[in-house]
């Protein structure tokens, strides 16, 4: 019931401020004067509370990453209204980089005018993520998988040839980061998806979102295991009492 309260007072008074038409979809800003929203056809991409850092959703469980890594370079595929970066920059400052690759160029000009210019250590780019991704050499410690057409994951990025790609790109010790809704077609393939990651990654662990999301993080490690990820996300947020549901999460986590 705390949950559907939170929904309903959320969009008690929700104003709609921008409505933009992106080829077949129609991405909104809206307004209901605690948070800002960037939603695609409805669903929301991108939430920004007004005060506060955590968004007690999906968001905020890709925020420890950067404690993995001593001054970690990153890529994150699919932007959003880039509640994610901008939650890294609130926390870490300029302590990381990252590339984040958008396809939809009305996707970037919108997040930029109604959320706030990018931080200076973000580079965001106009393009394919699957192609941006090809034939790297080992330079991102940490890439993030945030990319959706409505709400499923494209198809080419389930595909074996990016997780090819992705485990290329990645240094000796990093990590693949993927947000995987729990619908019933990407339930069923899930199996298989898991199994093609597992032919390159040494570890592969679920991360809970909690019961109100119907998503997961899929973390997939090169050579980092699970009570040395543990410990270090326990160092940095044990002592933060707002980011108590992230940390139970990396805790709770379980290998695939």
């Amino acid at each position: 019931m705390g949950v559907l309260k939170d929904i309903l007072s959320r969009i008690k008074g929700e104003k709609t401020i921008a409505v933009v038409n992106d080829k077949d979809s129609i991405i909104s800003i809206t307004d209901n004067g605690e948070s800002k929203s960037m939603k695609l056809d409805g669903w929301t991409y991108s939430r920004f509370d007004k005060k506060k850092i955590y968004t007690f959703s999906y968001w905020d469980y890709f925020i420890p990453l950067p404690s993995l890594f001593k001054d970690p370079n990153m890529l994150m595929i699919g932007l959003g209204g880039g509640t994610i970066i901008r939650q890294l920059n609130a926390i870490y400052g300029p302590s990381f980089k990252m590339d984040v690759v958008e396809i939809s160029q009305k996707v970037i000009d919108l997040s930029r005018k109604y959320f706030g210019d990018f931080p200076p250590e973000v580079n965001v780019i106009n393009g394919d993520g699957a192609k941006f991704i090809e034939d790297k050499t080992p330079q991102y410690d940490i890439i993030i998988l945030d990319a959706y057409d409505k709400i499923e994951i494209p198809k080419v990025f389930l595909e074996q040839d990016f997780i090819n790609d992705a485990y290329n790109a990645l240094k000796n010790k990093g990590v693949l980061a993927i947000n995987y809704a729990l619908l019933i077609k990407s339930t069923i393939i899930l199996g298989s998806f898991i199994s093609r990651l597992k032919k390159l990654f040494g570890s592969v662990y679920k991360v809970s979102f909690g019961m109100e999301s119907g998503n997961i993080m899929i973390l997939c490690s090169k050579n980092m295991d699970k009570k040395e990820i543990q410990s270090l996300v326990g160092s940095r947020f044990s002592s933060v009492p707002e980011a108590k549901h992230i940390l139970n999460a990396y805790l709770d986590m379980s290998e695939k």
